[in-house]
């Protein structure tokens, strides 16, 4: 036997009043022989007999009501054979607060229920037990530190509040492994609340030894329905003003159990450009293009809103920033006069200032320019390059930038292999470097790509290129193989590199090498590709997942009075400069909603980024197969507090004590009842027979 709440055995002697006012009570009465009565002291004794009798039952009784409530709150429990003698406990909560944990259930909102079940944690604990509070994030702003059941715990619970963050549970685990190994308890254990809508990760931190980790799960197994916009991107690769451009959209439906319509709209800068119903099928997504025309130049903050009634909404907005520019400026730069000059005419057919298009050429090595200003990079042919230039190409591409390398006739494919390739995270060239020759064509085109799509969709036909010459290269694990020879090589592959891309091309922009450079898709191509690469992530500007901090690049010239950033509830958010994978970056601490965050110089917008719930958090389908700790098990009528007593202590006799306290004080009331003499009432006049 344990008792939980020891700090009230002074209670048990509330349970000697009943005998302490017995014995004020009693009456010594002074005896006086009275010779008349003398034949009625037999029949006194034996009634006195009984008096004494009831009144040591009556005075049992009220001492065992007294007792049995005293006992009732000093909790006593049937202690388990694994339970210990420990009356308290170090208890760690993992509080869930992810964006998934706001959503409408058929139960309610799982929220609400973890509020609840915090409640119930912290009554089922000892008067000296401990707790802490650890939010299931990266940041862990929001944990609360080791605390007793008196403090304030209610006010800390009240400022918790889900929004958009994701859960992070290798962080977080990682906290709580923390304070576990800086508990001294001999009882220490987990109380994990959660809908437990994620997967579990691959590893998480290691725990002391002899920690129960208990799982209180607040969402029902069953799905809910949940509409989601996954991706916004243009399907063009050129975004011109002066010309309609397509907007691709995916969506993903999942916990429906019929499909679904729903309105989609595109919004930007608060004007509506576009909507159309999108039909959504569970389980699949659903792709939906809008064709949309913004005849301005500029920076444009965006949004694509799914108008559905779903069970979250935070996801049914997805912010993007979409950036028109007057023109693109590109850098043509090496050592082959013939393909430097295929590029430039492909790109200003016209050699004209008013092109989309501002290129300059440059003959030789990269030249000291600062290659920030350029949107991309067009490297036709150069027989080496020294090492500082290939960390300006890396740290270019990483930064956002697109660049375009070829083969040229005298380039040294060694040299590519040994110092160039491995360093943009591009495929080897293989077979030792061997120049295949013989003819192949262009057989493989991949249609899906942005700056693909759009050439097959304009041009119902031209002249398959043939390659004559060209080496054979490696792909990698990232790499995209965008146009592919009819002997199953690459001529065209496609890397991602930090914020920017790199085409690859293992073949001269030269006639004895193709006759890529004569045929009628050269130019279309040429533009597309560019276009694309100077664009890249740029296009949409910077996305951050919510729970992630938000950056924006600093730029060369950027004054120093940029100190903050407004969030998509308004509110102002310090930012301050970080030197990060090469890169110079103003970031801001996590961002907690979704929606647009504006860099601000001197209180006026400069830049803006986005920030949106991750796609995680979207699938409210709870894991059933998470393998870790022990469910909290609890009969229907029993409550989260009274099962987690029970299973630490034991089974508590609360109850059955305040049975044995009410059943005793009705016996001592009837007995107190029948032990009162009966007064007959004698009405005058009657006589008795």
């Amino acid at each position: 036997m344990i008792y939980l709440n020891p700090a009230l055995w002074a209670g048990l002697f509330l349970a000697t009043l009943p005998i302490l006012i017995h014995l004020l009570g009693r009456r010594r009465l002074k005896r006086q022989p009275f010779s008349s009565l003398e034949f009625l002291k037999k029949l006194q004794i034996k009634r006195m007999r009984k008096f004494r009798i009831r009144q040591w039952l009556l005075l049992l009784l009220r001492t065992l009501a007294i007792l049995a409530l005293a006992l009732a709150f000093i909790r006593p429990a049937i202690d388990h054979a694994n339970a210990g003698n420990q009356t308290t406990t170090d208890t760690v909560i993992i509080l869930d607060l992810s964006a998934s944990m706001g959503a409408r259930r058929t139960e309610g909102i799982p929220w609400n229920s973890a509020q609840e079940a915090v409640r119930e944690v912290y009554q089922s604990g000892t008067s000296g037990s401990r707790y802490a509070i650890v939010v299931s994030d990266k940041a862990g702003n929001r944990d609360i530190p080791w605390h007793t059941r008196d403090a304030n715990y209610q006010s800390w619970l009240n400022k918790l509040t889900v929004d958009g963050r994701n859960n992070d549970l290798i962080a977080s685990w990682q906290r709580v492994s923390e304070l576990m190994e800086s508990s001294v308890a001999n009882r220490k254990e987990i109380v994990w609340i959660s809908d437990f809508c994620d997967d579990l990760p691959d590893s998480l931190a290691k725990l002391p030894e002899n920690v129960a980790i208990i799982r209180i799960p607040v969402a029902e197994e069953q799905p809910a329905a949940n509409a989601t916009i996954t991706s916004v991107q243009p399907a063009d690769a050129v975004i011109r003003p002066d010309r309609p451009f397509s907007l691709r959209i995916e969506l993903e439906y999942t916990g429906g159990e019929s499909p679904i319509s729903s309105i989609v709209s595109v919004t930007l800068d608060g004007r509506r450009v576009a909507e159309g119903e999108v039909t959504l099928t569970p389980g699949r997504t659903t792709a939906h293009s809008f064709t949309i025309l913004q005849q301005r130049t500029g920076t444009f903050a965006g949004e694509v809103q799914v108008e559905f009634e779903d069970a979250m909404t935070l996801d049914n907005r997805y912010p993007f920033i979409l950036n028109i520019p007057q023109k693109r400026k590109i850098l043509i730069s090496g050592e082959h006069r013939e393909g430097i000059r295929y590029f430039k005419t492909a790109l200003d057919p016209k050699n004209s200032t008013d092109g989309y298009f501002e290129v300059t050429s440059h003959y030789g090595e990269l030249s000291e320019a600062d290659l920030a200003k350029y949107d991309a990079i067009i490297l036709p042919g150069r027989s080496t390059y020294r090492i500082a230039e290939i960390r300006r190409i890396e740290e270019y591409v990483r930064g956002g930038g697109g660049v375009w390398l070829l083969m040229g006739p005298n380039s040294n494919p060694g040299s590519y292999s040994k110092e160039l390739l491995p360093q943009l995270g591009l495929g080897n060239i293989t077979g030792e470097h061997e120049l295949k020759r013989g003819r192949r064509q262009w057989e493989d085109l991949n249609s899906s790509h942005s700056a693909i799509s759009g050439i097959l969709e304009s041009s119902e036909h031209f002249d398959v290129p043939e390659v004559t010459r060209s080496f054979s290269i490696k792909p990698t694990g990232d790499s995209k193989n965008l146009i592919t020879l009819s002997d199953g090589g690459i001529f065209l592959q496609e890397v991602a590199l930090g914020e920017g891309k790199i085409w690859w091309t293992p073949c001269a922009a030269d006639t004895s090498w193709s006759d890529w450079v004569l045929t009628g898709i050269f130019a279309p191509l040429v533009q597309a590709g560019t276009g694309y690469l100077a664009s890249g992530n740029k296009i949409m500007g910077h996305e951050a997942v919510c729970g992630e901090p938000v950056t924006w690049k600093i730029l060369s010239d950027e004054s120093t009075n940029i100190r903050e950033a407004i969030d998509p509830l308004e509110n102002t958010i310090p930012v301050h400069a970080v030197f990060l994978n090469g890169e110079r970056l103003w970031l801001t601490e996590e961002s907690s909603w979704p929606g647009h965050y504006s860099l601000l110089n001197n209180g006026e917008e400069v830049a803006l980024a986005t920030a949106h719930v991750a796609r995680s958090e979207s699938n409210l389908h709870v894991n059933t197969k998470i393998n870790i700790g022990e469910e909290l098990r609890k009969n229907s009528d029993e409550t989260i507090s009274a099962a987690l007593s029970s299973r630490r202590h034991g089974r508590e006799i609360f109850f059955p004590l305040l049975l044995v306290a009410f059943f005793a004080l009705i016996l001592e009331t009837f007995i107190a009842r029948e032990g009162k003499p009966k007064v007959e009432n004698m009405q005058p006049g009657i006589e008795n027979s």
